[in-house]
């Protein structure tokens, strides 16, 4: 998230709900190169959003949407790396590993701006899925990308 382009000074990740019915991620884990963490009692609701971030996050992203603090969130590099969600039974959920050239911006790259899923609906983990935000402030968190 350095420098800030406008956004809270915090990481995040954003989940997306593209069903007709909300989405209870009670027990998912989040894993991200050799951390994993557990996901606490929440539910995405449908068509909704919800911010992934660390506890100490939690109250500055709140203007943004739902936002459920984790404990152990593991620091996110801008240079890539394999981040997956599994449920609470072990079915991986999503999965992407990314890269810094998905920014197409070696400006945006150097951090301060989000990566984001242009499609939610495809949910292949390619290069032309992905972009930097559009947004001045850096990201979308919370909205549609």
């Amino acid at each position: 998230p350095s420098p800030s382009a406008g956004l809270p000074d915090y990481e995040y990740l954003e989940l997306y709900n593209t069903k007709d019915y909300p989405i209870v991620i009670t027990n998912w884990r989040l894993k991200f190169a050799d951390k994993e963490c557990l996901l606490g009692v929440d539910t995405i609701p449908s068509q909704g959003y919800i911010l992934l971030c660390s506890t100490g996050a939690k109250e500055s992203l709140t203007a943004y949407g739902k936002v459920l603090g984790v404990s152990n969130f593991p620091s996110l590099t801008n240079t890539g790396g394999n981040l997956e969600i599994e449920s609470g039974i072990g079915e991986v959920i999503d999965q992407i590993n990314y890269s810094d050239i998905w920014y197409k911006s070696a400006e945006k790259s150097e951090g301060g701006w989000s990566l984001e899923r242009i499609d939610p609906m495809n949910t292949c983990s390619t290069f032309g899925n992905w972009t930097s935000s559009l947004s001045t402030t850096g990201g979308t968190p919370g909205l549609k990308n």
